[in-house]
């Protein structure tokens, strides 16, 4: 465009000399109007040629741009917010987060943070209501949380929520205070059974089918016969941020699964089992990072969220009796127990896992007759010792399945557990005085210096432990 504007100027300059030369002057005057126009149409077109080029180096695409170019880090910062203190999802089968904070204070802390967003703007990057409706497809960049509609199955409060909320959160900053080098943080829990030979879970999911057969599944959902069924008890390790001091945020919901999974007709999820199980996740190296020092040693300060079941909930003797037994072997300096209030086990971190888990299960069907049948017509046991390598061999398939998985970024470990182990050795509880409290239970050492480090010499110093005895 600029050499054409040079040409026509140029063309311009050689009519206004031989003007005066030419013998029809009039003529020469129509064609130097022309080229004045010419030049100053050219001239008009390069200057919106380059207010273009100078647009599409600030915005490349068409439009306003997203809230996501001039703040990238927006995304992350809503899931962070959403995350902290929510629960799974109320059947554990999708990895949606239900956040106990509203749409206007989420809004309300982005903008305290320093993001420029308006209340509509966050709600659009959360998972719409229903994802083919015109307003659904607006819903283009979301993070996993979504917001819950008003249901008519609220139940009143328990009354030791807060007591228990806030307990775990002390539990938290404790540890973001001591850092993940000092404590070893874990949540454990049971899943639902998982039958054998039936569909392992009740929901379907994507299949690749072969164009010259179909996938063909039994035509019964009822059990085989009676305790047919496995019992996974799944253990979360948590990993801990060190840069955030004094954040119960610091304490993340990633990091390491191991599940034992057991017979549920040969065996069943009691606290000894739930003691031999952190006995064996103590040496995978999976946890290694997480449960132990650089020396090989367990970390001075070991924290357990559990669920409310009596295999696990920290006011039973047994489950305390273990606690101080595995505090005197690994020699720690405090073993903290908490568990959420009664019908608040959503908000354990563990529950996190369970979705992706049921997921893997979906057409899944565990055979429960390799070695051939166990049973008589009847669904009656007839060889106990085929049955329970049965159960072994559908022990160790669904152990093969899930130890082949990923959550968030961080292996699975599964391992099928026989009902003959070696005892664990028991703690006379004559020999101990066992302190009891309703929701949680911390025992602590008051009689020896911590050998671990430094942090840990002055714990008893700002730690307040209170116990309440059972009369």
């Amino acid at each position: 465009m600029k050499n054409k504007i040079a040409l026509l100027e140029k063309n311009l300059n050689a009519l206004y000399s031989a003007r005066d030369t030419m013998p029809s002057r009039a003529e020469v005057d129509k064609q130097i109007i022309k080229l004045r126009e010419e030049i100053k149409t050219a001239k008009q077109s390069l200057n919106r040629m380059i207010q273009n080029a100078v647009a599409q180096k600030k915005h490349r695409d068409v439009g306003r741009p997203n809230l996501e170019s001039n703040q990238p880090s927006l995304l992350k910062t809503i899931a962070d917010i959403a995350l902290f203190g929510s629960a799974a999802d109320d059947r554990r089968r999708t990895e949606s987060i239900r956040s106990v904070k509203t749409l206007n204070e989420l809004t309300q802390e982005l903008r305290k943070i320093g993001f420029d967003i308006s209340r509509s703007g966050t709600y659009l990057r959360l998972i719409p209501r229903k994802s083919n409706t015109a307003e659904g497809r607006r819903h283009v960049s979301t993070v996993p949380v979504k917001l819950i509609r008003a249901q008519t199955d609220h139940h009143k409060s328990h009354l030791d929520s807060k007591f228990a909320e806030t307990s775990i959160h002390y539990l938290e900053n404790i540890a973001s205070i001591l850092g993940p080098d000092q404590v070893f943080f874990i949540s454990q829990d049971d899943k639902a059974r998982v039958p054998i030979g039936v569909t392992a879970a009740n929901k379907q999911a994507p299949l690749l089918m072969h164009m010259e057969y179909r996938i063909k599944l039994p035509d019964h959902d009822w059990v085989i016969a009676e305790r047919h069924k496995l019992i996974p008890s799944v253990y979360a390790g948590i990993k801990i941020t060190s840069s955030m001091l004094g954040q119960p945020q610091a304490v993340g919901y990633s990091g390491p699964t191991y599940i034992a999974i057991r017979s549920g007709k040969h065996s069943s999820s009691t606290a000894y089992t739930h003691a031999q199980d952190f006995e064996t996740l103590l040496e995978l190296e999976e946890f290694r990072p997480l449960a132990k020092t650089d020396h090989g040693l367990i970390k001075p300060v070991v924290i357990m969220t559990v669920d409310g079941g009596p295999d696990e909930n920290p006011r039973y003797e047994k489950v305390i009796g273990f606690a101080i037994q595995h505090f005197k072997r690994h020699d720690l300096d405090a073993l903290f127990l908490a568990t959420n209030a009664p019908g608040r086990s959503a908000y354990n971190r563990v529950e996190r896992r369970m979705a992706p888990l049921s997921r893997e299960l979906a057409g899944l069907i565990l055979p429960h007759d390799h070695f051939g049948s166990h049973l008589d017509e009847r669904g009656v046991t007839i060889d106990e010792h085929l049955e329970r390598s049965n159960f072994e061999f559908a022990g160790n398939v669904l152990a093969e399945v899930w130890s082949s998985m990923e959550i968030d970024g961080y292996n699975v470990t599964a391992k099928y557990v026989g009902a003959e182990h070696h005892d664990v050795e028991w703690l006379d509880e004559n020999d101990v005085d066992i302190p009891k409290s309703d929701e949680s239970e911390q025992t602590h050492n008051t009689e020896q210096q911590s050998k671990q480090s430094n942090v840990i010499e002055n714990l008893e110093s700002w730690i307040r432990v209170s116990w309440t005895e059972d009369c």
